[in-house]
């Protein structure tokens, strides 16, 4: 009897043991507690992109005026019309501006022939130097005021300077109008398209001529075209203190109409090595600082300290404080405490 109850009290003691055993997770097979997603670091090359807001304009656009004031008795284009180098786009009445033209030939011919006579006479020894020296003077004043006068009938007219459109015309048939006044304002076709912007000083530092920029229009949401900058200001302006930079346009076949409003992403090419990861990674963050969680190869989570280049709307740049090759933990890493461990996976 006292035999058979030994037995019993070892058995009832070896069951506990095992069953204590089995509760717990032997330190050479770790048993997963969080199920995480992780990232690779890669250190590239990378800066951080400049966004900005603009203006579609043709690089090339002129405002075409008359230069003498009168009466507007010809427009042969409107808005929107494309034209042709030399194509007339609008007249003066001509009245005034021929009679000026006819007068001033006039005095011309006359002061020509009086000299001529003076040259005659002076030969004969009939007049003084001095006279013939005044009626080459009057013949001079006469020449001058003959060009003037053809020069003011020449622009008494406005034809294209160069294949184009018109995108604006100011003037109304019959309408009396000043010299100077601006009639059209035209775009010419062998300019190209721009894009100007302003930045702030802190973004025109970084900013050089050939940046790559990539341009959305609002006038066609979801499509991305290419640009690259052409033109970087070297003054502020007075008023707003933005430094203005201009974008040319890469060929597309989109229809283009100035005044498009576009929105910018221009990459500098002013870099540094850098690793982009979600922005899901970091666990706490002040000012450039911040906190993540490495995973080991015993898949043990690490807290590390890392130093912040920049952040995007989806991602931030690491400048140091995670090796090269090493795995940082995106999701799922805010429920983490240093030392846990992990499971790697798609999170649902």
């Amino acid at each position: 009897m006292f035999l058979k109850n030994t037995l019993l009290v070892i058995f009832s003691s070896l069951f506990m043991v095992s069953n204590t055993q089995a509760e717990q997770p032997t330190k050479l097979n770790p048993l997963p507690t969080f199920l995480v997603e992780r990232a690779e670091v890669n250190y590239l090359p990378r800066g951080k992109k400049i966004n900005a807001s603009g203006r579609l304009a043709n690089k090339s656009e002129q405002r075409l005026s008359f230069k003498t004031s009168g009466p507007v008795a010809k427009i042969l284009v409107d808005e929107g019309d494309w034209v042709k180098k030399g194509q007339l786009l609008a007249q003066l009445n001509q009245e005034e501006i021929n009679a000026q033209v006819a007068q001033s030939q006039s005095m011309f011919d006359e002061a020509k022939r009086n000299s001529e006579r003076y040259k005659a006479l002076y030969k004969k020894k009939v007049v003084p130097v001095e006279r013939l020296q005044s009626a080459e003077t009057r013949l001079e004043v006469a020449r001058s005021n003959l060009r003037i006068a053809k020069f003011n009938q020449l622009h008494s007219i406005i034809i294209a300077p160069d294949d184009g459109r018109i995108l604006k015309r100011a003037i109304e048939a019959n309408e009396m109008i000043s010299p100077f006044q601006t009639a059209f304002v035209m775009s010419l076709s062998k300019g190209g398209w721009i894009i100007r912007s302003g930045v702030t000083d802190k973004d025109i530092v970084r900013i050089n001529k050939g940046d790559v920029t990539a341009i959305q229009l609002d006038a066609y949401p979801g499509k991305v075209l290419k640009g690259q900058v052409s033109e970087v200001g070297a003054a502020a302006d007075t008023r707003s203190h933005l430094f203005e930079i201009e974008i040319t346009l890469s060929d597309t076949e989109l229809r283009l109409h100035s005044g498009f409003i576009s929105r910018l992403s221009i990459t500098p090419s002013q870099q540094e090595p850098v690793a982009l990861l979600p922005i899901e990674a970091i666990v706490e963050a002040k000012s450039t600082k911040a906190q993540v969680f490495i995973i080991n190869e015993s898949k043990e989570v690490k807290q590390r300290n890392v130093d912040i280049a920049w952040l995007e709307s989806d991602a931030v740049a690491i400048r140091s404080g995670l090796k090269e090759g090493s795995y940082v933990v995106t999701s799922g890493a805010t429920y983490l405490h240093d030392g846990d461990i992990v499971s790697v996976g798609a999170l649902k």
